[in-house]
């Protein structure tokens, strides 16, 4: 099957649902939390930034 319509949705790369799979079971807390497990994910979020830029 050719699949067409990528304006809607798009298949991930592999490598990178395995990254989003490992990580979002092992840092679930939401970012903007003042709590240790969104301490956790804005450290992450923080740092993937800094690897993307």
């Amino acid at each position: 099957m050719i699949y067409l319509d990528n304006s809607a949705t798009t298949k991930p790369y592999p490598e990178a649902l395995a990254a989003y799979t490992e990580v979002a079971s092992k840092i679930w807390g939401n970012p903007s939390s003042l709590h240790s497990l969104g301490n956790q994910a804005t450290r992450l979020l923080d740092a993937s930034r800094r690897q993307i830029a």
